[in-house]
């Protein structure tokens, strides 16, 4: 609902960018994972997948964001049975 009425109000309330999160993942799945639940977060968008980070598009910025994001990859990290690495290319 919060997109939708952003979207649809007369003096476009958004403030458009993109957030770097650097990867404490190990490559390869956990990542994709991690980046296709991004993408169902309303009003983001995984918009760059590398060997360092994950950049997102979203239509609002907040300092918020980037400690959900943290969070986010904690949990599937939790999921995957994974520990989280300070760089993210450990094995």
């Amino acid at each position: 609902m919060d997109v939708a009425r952003r979207a649809l109000h007369p003096r476009l309330p958004i403030s458009p960018g993109l957030l770097d999160h650097r990867w404490r993942l190990p490559p390869r799945l956990p990542r994709k994972f991690m980046a296709n639940m991004v993408n169902l977060l309303p009003g983001t968008l995984s918009a760059e997948l590398n060997e360092k980070h994950l950049r997102v598009h979203v239509l609002y910025q907040t300092d918020a964001f980037a400690s959900e994001l943290t969070q986010i990859e904690a949990r599937v990290a939790m999921l995957f049975g994974l520990n989280l690495v300070p760089d993210g290319n450990e094995e």
